[in-house]
Parts: C-alpha cells; structure tokens; sequence
C-alpha cells in the first residue's frame, strides 16, 4: 500500500481518500486546542473576486433540491464543501497555496493523483478518490478539514504533523474529479459537512455552531451571485478549452487584426440574463454594441462567450481598445447587473 493512502473511518466514501486499512479517528492523537469560537481562516492565498472566485457553496437543502446558505443556485444537489476557483490552468502552474484554516494534525495525505479534467479519466479510476490529491486536518475530537483537487507533487506537510493556522498544505490543482482547477473545502463535526457560512449540519439542517469563518475572512466573502472572472480579446475565434488552459492572456495582438473577438466565462449564469457588449476604440469613443438575451433551461454554474466584430474598413487600427461587459438581471426588488472591463492593444 503507498504510504501516502490513509482511509479516515467515518468518513463518506466520496471524501475518503483511499480504500486502505481504516485507523480509529484521533487515535494516538493528543487534542489540538480548537478556538471556543470553532473559526477557521481563509483556506486559500488569493482575493475572492480578483484572483480567484466562489462558483460553488455548500448544497444547504438536506433533500434533494439544491439551494446555497441565502437561498440562492449557486450550488447543486448533494455538494458538501466550498469551491475556490483560480482563473486557469496558467494560474495553477504558477502555484496557487492552500493553507490550513485552523491549527491541528494532519490525519491523512494523498499527493499522487494526476492533475486532469476527470472527463478524460475512466470512472473506475477515481472510484474512491473524488477528492483527488489532498489533506485532512483535526482540530480537536470533533471538528475537521478536508482540502480536495490539490496538485500533484505539491503537498508540503506529512502524517502526524502539528501545524499552525495558514500553514502551507500544498496548490491548487486539478486532480480527482474536478473538471477546473480549484480548492474544494470541506469542514466536518463529527464526521458531517457542515457549511461554513452558517454552522448547519448539511445532512439535518441543524445548527452544530456558530457561522465558523474568522470576521477578517468572512469580510472577504461576500455572496456574489455571479461572477464575470475570466475575459479578454482574441485575434481568432477563441475556444473555450484554450481559454480556460490560458492562452488568450496576452493584453498585445499583432497586427493586422481583421476580426476582434472578445471573450468571457461566467459563473452563475440565469435564463432570460441579458449581456451587453461593448467595444471602445482608441480615442475612447464606442466602436461597436452587441446584445444578448440569455435562452437557459435552469442556470449554469459555468459559461463561456466569445464575440466577434469586424471592422468596417477591414482591419482594426493600431492603438488601444476597451471592451465593456454588462451582465443584467431583472429580480423581485428591481435591475441587478454586474460589470467587467478588459483592454487590448494593438501593435
């Protein structure tokens, strides 16, 4: 068995992280002090809402609808942790870090699981290990961690280990089933999710303990509905798969550039959504408009947009370009939209 394949008993197969020999949980584990207040830090190094972003919280309705802690869809049925979001693959090979929300001892590891789209896997070789490269940390005889998707070859702690608050686990990676990479954490009480935003149980609804994020965290998190996090400019019809690997990056295009595409993923996307698009040229003037009406059947935690505009005299000017990008939505309370801008030159 390799020595990195530790099975936590009690545990839901699906945050197992092995099937290998089950130990009694905190056996010959001296209690770790776990703060009266159960708080735990931010569990990721990045800023929600720049540099990574929220596209999944815990699945707060214990039956078999799905709906987030404020009663929203930005969740789906049975989803037990909360999904931190890094922009794309670029961002995980630079590194992201996962850190410890709370001091306590690494319980189990597993750091030998490929970074992969699991869509490109056989179902049979993640049976087990959904959770992909990963760590569990114990609080105290009730409360624990798991930190799931994590990078291959990056875990940096070891079985037994004692470790402080926001001490480094590994990166944020794309093992197990994951279809982006991302941090997927989950928090425990005796041995049941619980959702970190209200201290409720996921299995009964029941409260177990207080909202459990640090203020300073929690100051960090705020719901956002919908997220426009990824966007940029292409001089080619911009695929989503090279999008999301991170190659239309680049803020320079060389000319000459005949059609401008500007394209975006969202997270948290709703029937009947309206996007506007603008481009705005060189002397700062608007180039070109185009609106859409979103046709969904139910929303999508995740979507890619692309558009293309073509320039009446065939091909752009060299200089500087801006493309606006208004998500609007039409609640009980009035006009909700939400923004994004991104510029482009070129050469």
């Amino acid at each position: 068995m390799p020595k990195k394949l530790i099975l936590i008993a009690g545990l839901p197969v699906f945050v197992a992280l092995a099937a290998a020999l089950p130990i009694k949980a905190g056996a010959g584990q001296p209690d770790i002090p776990f703060a009266e207040n159960k708080s735990i830090s931010l569990p990721i190094d990045c800023t929600p809402g720049t540099d990574c972003w929220l596209p999944n919280y815990v699945d707060a309705d214990p039956g078999a609808g799905a709906s987030d802690y404020t009663g929203g869809v930005r969740t789906y049925d049975g989803h037990k942790g909360v999904d931190f979001a890094i922009r794309d693959r670029r961002a995980r090979a630079r590194g992201v870090s996962v850190r410890a929300a709370a001091a306590g001892v690494v319980m189990a590891i597993r750091d030998d699981m490929p970074d992969i789209n699991f869509k490109l896997l056989k179902p049979k070789a993640l049976k087990g290990k959904e959770c992909g490269n990963a760590v569990v940390v114990r609080h105290d005889a009730d409360w624990r961690t798991q930190y799931c998707h994590m990078r291959e070859g990056s875990i940096r702690v070891r079985k037994g280990q004692r470790i402080k608050a926001g001490t480094r686990l590994g990166l944020v990676g794309l093992s197990g089933k994951s279809e982006f990479p991302h941090l997927h954490f989950m928090i425990f009480y005796k041995g049941v999710q619980v959702d970190p935003f209200t201290g409720r149980s996921i299995k009964t609804g029941d409260k177990v303990g207080p909202p459990l994020w640090q203020a300073a965290a929690r100051a960090r998190l705020p719901y956002r509905a919908t997220n426009i996090y990824h966007a940029g400019f292409s001089a080619e019809k911009p695929r989503f798969i090279a999008a999301r690997r991170g190659d239309y990056r680049s803020d320079k295009l060389a000319s000459p550039v005949k059609t401008l595409f500007v394209w975006m993923d969202i997270f948290g996307i709703h029937n009947a959504d309206r996007l506007t698009l603008r481009l705005f040229g060189p002397d700062g003037t608007q180039q070109a408009e185009r609106r859409v009406n979103m046709k969904l059947k139910k929303p999508r935690a995740r979507q890619f947009l692309q558009f293309g505009f073509k320039h009446p005299r065939g091909t752009w000017p060299a200089g500087a370009y801006r493309g606006e990008m208004i998500l609007s939505r039409q609640l009980s309370d009035g006009l909700k939209t939400y923004r994004a801008s991104r510029r482009v030159t070129i050469n």
